[in-house]
């Protein structure tokens, strides 16, 4: 607190920081850059749901089923966009009115942000070691897609019947 003044808010010099030209312009900053996320994650979720309709063949003509990286890209894509939304889209926007710029929430809201933001970057954590998993044992271990597909895949709800990607082309 500065000066003895009980409405005054004090952080790293900044007075009033909630309310500050530089918090507003962290605010923005984060909003476009969620937005940028949430479009990059879109087109991801596009590509690969167009590219798993599509039927792929080998070179003996046999179809080949959607690899499991299709799989883990789209879920990793799912959780980008919450996060992003929680986090940076809607921001300080859910938190109780008066307490940050453009503050409209209550403590409900607040909690509701907060536990979605939660979910979704562990949920992103969680498949971005899954995809690192997938990457040491396909090349180092030399698994087939079909031993991951079966073993790995019902582990962390990436089988064909959890995510319906791959449903219109089974072999």
């Amino acid at each position: 607190m500065a000066g003895g003044d009980s409405d005054t808010i004090t952080y790293y010099g900044i007075e009033n920081f909630p309310f500050s030209n530089a918090n507003k312009a962290l605010v923005w900053v984060g909003r476009v850059s969620g937005l940028f996320s949430v479009i990059g994650s879109s087109f991801i979720i596009y590509d690969v749901v167009t590219k798993s309709r599509k039927p792929t063949y080998n070179r003996r003509g046999q179809k080949v089923k959607t690899p499991m990286s299709n799989y883990i890209l789209f879920l990793m894509s799912i959780a980008d966009i919450l996060a992003s939304t929680s986090l940076f889209i809607l921001g300080p926007v859910m938190v109780p009115q008066g307490q940050a710029y453009q503050a409209v929430g209550n403590t409900a809201t607040c909690t509701a942000q907060g536990f979605v933001n939660w979910a979704a970057i562990c949920c992103g954590i969680l498949y971005n070691t899954v995809m690192a998993m997938y990457y040491l044992l396909f090349l180092k271990f030399q698994w087939k897609e079909e031993t991951f597909h079966t073993m790995g895949g019902k582990f962390f709800f990436l089988d064909r019947k959890s995510t319906r990607l791959n449903s219109s082309h089974t072999v």
